[in-house]
């Protein structure tokens, strides 16, 4: 499975030039922004939250931190089997119903419920307390086994494997082992709100 590349959008940016990087490796070409998402709106709201979060510790959150600070410098692999146990250990499964809403790390951790995003978003929480870089975790948008709308975890481990954290998919952190199609990433960096589009399979 190949996932090529992500489009780089500041929080307001909607439309216009952007720059695609190539997932893990960080090489850089022109491209074109054709379009909005309310994906996009979701994440950057909870990016800003992610990213404040990050800087100070809320205190549902103090659990989370010292997970990624205890992995610091641990294989990816090692890293999204502790976020695993983790996340499973401490936050419930609930669908959102009708209205797909996305929850910050503190809002997921505190209220101890969330949906695959939540669930994700929280994962990612861990990935960059744990000083993986910006552009090597990501949110993974796209479609389970059965087609149905999904989002998981991805690290970016040595020699550029992907591992995943899917609260769905307790059998392997492998991504090459999964049945997830991913059809749009988003991370965190420094400048502002990255999104990645990816190819359809």
């Amino acid at each position: 499975m190949l996932i090529d590349a992500w489009v780089g959008l500041a929080p307001d940016a909607a439309f216009g030039q952007a720059q695609i990087r190539q997932f893990g490796n960080g090489s850089v070409v022109p491209a074109v922004v054709v379009g909005p998402s309310s994906a996009f709106a979701r994440w950057d709201a909870v990016a800003q939250q992610l990213r404040g979060q990050l800087q100070e510790t809320p205190a549902p959150l103090a659990a989370a931190k010292r997970l990624g600070e205890r992995y610091e410098g641990r294989s990816a692999r090692e890293l999204v089997m502790a976020i695993r146990r983790f996340v499973t250990s401490n936050i419930r499964y609930v669908p959102d119903g009708r209205v797909d809403a996305w929850a910050d790390p503190a809002e997921t951790a505190a209220r101890g419920t969330g949906d695959c995003e939540d669930q994700a978003i929280l994962g990612l929480y861990v990935a960059l307390a744990a000083g993986v870089p910006a552009d090597k975790a990501a949110v993974a948008m796209g479609f389970d086994r059965r087609g149905n709308q999904h989002a998981i975890l991805l690290v970016v481990g040595r020699g550029g494997r992907l591992w995943m954290f899917d609260e769905a998919d307790p059998r392997s952190p492998a991504l090459s082992r999964s049945g997830f199609s991913p059809r749009l990433l988003g991370f965190l960096d420094a400048v502002g709100f990255p999104v990645t589009r990816l190819p359809r399979p």
